[in-house]
């Protein structure tokens, strides 16, 4: 027990989930993988909402809710009920996602942010890049930052380029912002062909220069439930029923969870960090030219293999043979990853040979 008399939580278990209200959007920016627009969803009634955080306590979940969208904050009141359910019931922190469109001036941001923050607000996942920025301008971006520093709010900044975008670094250098403070920190997203971005992104301006290799991801370590209901069992990009894992709405969440802990194709891809096993296991199956494509990362790679039905169930009866040894494979590489992050990035992560498989 620790010192709240909680049993402690399993590195291998620390899992976060996030509450997708809706896929609106005063933008509709180029690389949305969703496609958002003003218009683009239903919103997920507070009522929704509340069943699905209440069923969080029955998961080894870390103690922080995360909103995102399309944009939350156009659903600012929705916000602030759930916020004070969790702070009521929960007390865990709260996280969201935004382009900071609503920050007119500073002190309107403080304003924002300060009842939040008052709620339970300890992180803002930021957008700033030339995408976002052709809808919202860069002075709302840093005022939004510059008042939740004040407040102590976590500012992940994030950044999506492309070959001829501008680069986290130049942002990094012009934005008005306290850039060395502890409360923010930089991301540099590479632009996917997935969703708007495959249709509007031209195909010579994606930085293809990711070649397949293991590594980390977020498979099986957040919970995302759409607007809709659906869960999907990580926050990147790939666009997959395969990832879609359950719908929240017509059962218990425990249920779904427990599900997708022990799906064969998901521990694959969370023990190696994306498609590499995947990979190899289909270039015995005949399909070499996954492996030998380059990518813009794992993401990019994840959608591709996922996205060729006929390739998948070629290898999902091998899988199926291994559901074991995939699991504690996975179980293993998460506890591992977990300590190379406490590390700071110091020592090697422990990654599962495919030649077991």
């Amino acid at each position: 027990m620790n010192a709240t008399g909680e049993a402690p939580v399993s590195p291998a278990h620390l899992q976060i989930l996030a509450l997708q209200l809706s896929y609106n959007c005063f933008s509709a920016c180029r690389p949305c993988v969703y496609a958002c627009h003003p218009n683009r969803s239903r919103v997920m009634r507070a009522d929704e909402a509340k069943a699905i955080i209440d069923q969080a306590r029955t998961l080894a979940l870390t103690k922080n809710f995360g909103f995102s969208g399309g944009e939350p904050f156009i659903h600012l009141d929705l916000l602030h009920e759930l916020f004070r359910y969790v702070k009521d019931h929960y007390r865990y922190k709260m996280s969201i996602s935004t382009n900071a469109y609503w920050a007119k001036s500073e002190a309107a941001a403080k304003g924002v942010l300060k009842e939040l923050v008052d709620l339970g607000l300890w992180s803002l996942l930021v957008s700033v890049d030339d995408f976002h920025q052709e809808y919202v301008d860069v002075e709302n971006v840093e005022h939004c930052v510059r008042a939740a520093t004040e407040l102590g709010v976590k500012c992940f900044m994030q950044s999506i380029e492309t070959r001829s975008s501008r680069k986290t670094e130049d942002f990094k250098k012009s934005l008005r912002i306290p850039t060395d403070s502890e409360l923010v920190e930089w991301a540099s997203i590479p632009c996917d062909p997935v969703g708007r971005g495959e249709r509007e992104i031209p195909a010579e301006d994606l930085i293809l220069e990711w070649k397949v290799q293991p590594g980390i991801c977020s498979m099986l370590k957040v919970w995302i439930v759409d607007p809709y209901g659906w869960v999907s069992a990580c926050c990147g990009t790939a666009a997959s029923d395969y990832l879609k894992v359950g719908n929240a709405f017509e059962e218990p969440l425990a249920d779904i969870v427990h599900r997708a802990n022990v799906n064969p194709l998901l521990n694959a891809l969370a023990a190696w960090g994306g498609p590499f096993l995947l990979m190899d296991l289909l270039r015995d199956q005949g399909f070499p030219e996954f492996a030998g494509s380059l990518y813009t990362g794992p993401c990019h790679a994840c959608h591709a293999v996922l996205g060729n039905r006929e390739a998948v169930e070629k290898i999902l009866p091998a899988l199926d043979h291994r559901q074991l040894d995939l699991i504690m494979s996975r179980l293993v590489a998460q506890k591992q990853a977990y300590q190379h992050y406490q590390n700071k990035g110091k020592d090697s992560v422990w990654l599962p040979s495919p030649r077991l498989f």
